[in-house]
Formats: C-alpha cells, structure tokens, sequence
C-alpha cells in the first residue's frame, strides 16, 4: 500500500476545509518536490482541474506514475471515439509525458449508454498503442461500480473511503476486486477535510453523535484526525493506493509522516450509508 498525491486543490478550490481559491503554481512545484522526496510515486489529477495538467506538465512530472481522467462526453459529439482520442492526447501534450499510468473515467456512467462499447473499444486501443498502461473508472457507489464490471472489465478503480464511508467495505467490493487482479485507489480518505474539522457546518448537525464519537475516540486515544483516517485504511489489505490531497508542503510531509507512523486502528462504528452525508456533491453548505 502506498500513497498517491492528488491534485483537485491544484485547478481550484477543492474541500471543505480548504479556504483556498487554488494552489499557486509554485506552491504545487514544490509540493510535488515534497511528494518525491516522501516516496510518493503517483499523481492523480484530472484535465477538467482547471490548469492542473499543464501545471504538472511545467513541473515535469516524468519520473512519477501519472493517472487522469476523460472527461464527461459532449452531448452534441458526432464522433466519440476521435473526441477520446483527441482528449487523450490533450492530456498527455499538457502532462508532457508521452503515456500515463492510468485513465479513469470521470462520468462511468458513460460507458453504459449508447456510445459505451465504441468508448471502451477506443479507449482498449489507446491502452494498446502504449498510451495507457490501465483503464480505470472512478466511481461513487458500490450498485455503479456493480453495473459496470458486470459490462466491462477494467484495470483499476478508484472509490470513496474512510471511516464514516464504508460502502465498499462492507459490500466486499475490495475483496471481489483484489481476486479480479484489479488495482484499488482510495480518495476522500478525510471525506474532504470534514474529518479533521473540529467546529462542522450546520448542516452536519443531524449527524452529530457520529462526529461527537470520532472526536472523544481522538482525545480519549491522543490520536491525530490524519493518523487515524489513514492508519484505519492501512488495516484493509486489499487498498493499493490511498490518495491524498495537500495545499501545502507542510501539510503533505505531515501526512506522509502519519502514513509511515500509523499501524491500524480499530475506529468506532461511526459509519453511514447516508448519500446526503457521505456523497459531498449532494451537500448543503449555503
């Protein structure tokens, strides 16, 4: 199991507990810098992060295994299978690598409409000309992600975790993917900075045993939020990749150090399967 440093913060305002517009384009130089010197060897990012990909491309990132995402199709295309290409090659021209690791799909559901095999045969034969190493989908629940494998297969997949959002836990995705030799990526591993805020919007309040739980576990077993998010996913097995973000050098060598120190907690059940809690897109902040 290791690290990945994701880069939703580099293109813009990512998090909750991010007051941030963006990461400067310096400040992400030296991020990636930190994530080499930590042993970091993945990025994930995402051409709809804003300049995210041309960022990283400036910052050469040629020594990193490197995963994006197409982005959503266009409804008015003619030609899928050339915008997917053309997409691809976009990506790789702002990355200035001449193949990535991975590429997700940003909308899986995609691939399940009428223009889905042409997608996935197009996307087979850029991993077949060496542009792709693996097809991925990025997906945000366990029904979605059982749809699409039962379609097609894939290389990768990469699904929400943590300690409030156990779907893929206890649905046994992680189990059923590992005896598929599929690569497991983790993301919003502190539910978007929510786990390590102390004062909660109030739209959280329904929820508030549960975050009054996580919080007395802390003080009770003198743990650090960081710590204890990722030493709880350390104890699943089958996790290859636990991507985390960082708006800082600081901030990342932080988590890094947590990563290498935290051994695996047995977290109390604080968990749900509430999509207005667990799915951030659905939250109501304003």
């Amino acid at each position: 199991m290791k690290l990945g440093l994701g880069t939703a913060q580099f293109g813009q305002a990512y998090g909750i507990a991010n007051k941030l517009e963006s990461v400067s384009a310096e400040t992400a130089t030296a991020i990636i810098s930190s994530a080499a010197s930590n042993h970091i060897d993945l990025i994930d990012t995402a051409s709809c992060y804003g300049d995210c990909e041309l960022l990283l491309g400036l910052a050469n990132v040629s020594n990193f295994e490197v995963v994006t995402k197409l982005p959503g199709l266009p409804e008015n295309t003619s030609n899928p299978a050339q915008w997917a290409r053309e997409m691809i090659a976009g990506s790789l021209h702002r990355l200035n690598i001449p193949s990535v690791s991975g590429l997700h799909l940003h909308r899986p559901s995609e691939i399940l409409g009428i223009h889905g095999d042409l997608l996935y045969q197009t996307l087979s034969n850029e991993k077949a000309a060496g542009r792709i190493s693996k097809l991925g989908i990025s997906v945000y629940s366990p029904d979605e992600l059982e749809t699409i494998m039962q379609r097609y297969p894939f290389d990768l997949v990469q699904v929400p975790c943590n300690i409030i959002d156990r779907r893929f836990i206890e649905s046994g995705w992680f189990e059923r993917l590992k005896t598929a030799n599929v690569e497991v990526h983790v993301r919003s591993v502190f539910l978007q900075g929510l786990l390590l805020m102390k004062t909660l919007p109030v739209y959280f309040d329904r929820w508030q045993e549960k975050f009054q739980n996580w919080h007395e576990w802390l003080a009770d077993n003198s743990k650090d939020p960081v710590d204890a998010c990722l030493g709880f996913l350390k104890a699943i097995p089958q996790i290859d990749r636990i991507i985390v973000g960082a708006v800082s050098v600081a901030q990342l060598e932080h988590i890094a150090r947590c990563f290498q120190q935290s051994t695996g907690y047995q977290i109390p059940d604080i968990a749900s399967t509430d999509e207005a809690l667990v799915n951030p897109s659905l939250w109501q902040l304003s």
